[in-house]
C-alpha cells in the first residue's frame, strides 16, 4: 500500500512536468494536493490512532493539518498560515465552476510550486530527524 509521502512526491514530480507543458491549473492543483499529502505524512506517521485522526486525514484544509501538526502533536514546523490557506482554496477554485473559478497563469502557478517546495522540504527534514 502506497504512503501519503509516496503519494506525494508523485504528485509533486507531476505538478513540475505539468509546469512545462504549461497547464496552470493542474500546477495549481496538483500543488495543493501535494502539499496536503505531506502533511498528512506527518500526522499519519507521528499522531496516534484516533477517530479524531482519522477524520482529519479525510480533509483538504492544510490549516487544520498544520494546526493539527503544531498544538497537538507539538511538531516544529513553520508554515506561513497565509499561503497554507491559499493553497487549499485552489482545491476548488481552479477546478469547479464557482464564483471564485480561475486560471492560474504562469507566476501563479510558479508561487504555488514554491509554497509546495517549502513544504516539501520541511517535512523531509522532519521525517529524516
Amino acid at each position: 500500500m502506497a504512503t501519503y509521502l509516496e503519494i506525494a512526491e508523485n504528485e509533486y514530480k507531476f505538478l513540475i512536468e505539468t509546469l512545462e507543458i504549461g497547464d496552470y491549473a493542474n500546477v495549481a492543483y496538483k500543488s495543493q494536493q501535494a502539499s496536503e499529502k505531506y502533511l498528512k505524512h506527518l500526522v499519519e506517521i507521528k499522531g496516534e490512532p484516533s477517530k479524531n485522526v482519522r477524520e482529519l486525514l479525510h480533509t483538504h484544509s492544510l490549516q487544520s493539518l498544520y494546526r493539527y501538526l503544531k498544538n497537538t502533536l507539538d511538531i516544529e514546523i513553520e508554515l506561513d498560515i497565509s499561503e497554507l490557506s491559499l493553497l487549499t482554496s485552489l482545491y476548488y477554485d481552479v477546478r469547479y465552476p464557482n464564483i471564485n473559478y480561475f486560471i492560474p497563469d504562469k507566476r501563479e502557478a510558479m508561487l504555488y510550486i514554491e509554497i509546495t517546495k517549502e513544504i516539501r522540504r520541511k517535512v523531509l527534514a522532519i521525517i529524516e530527524e
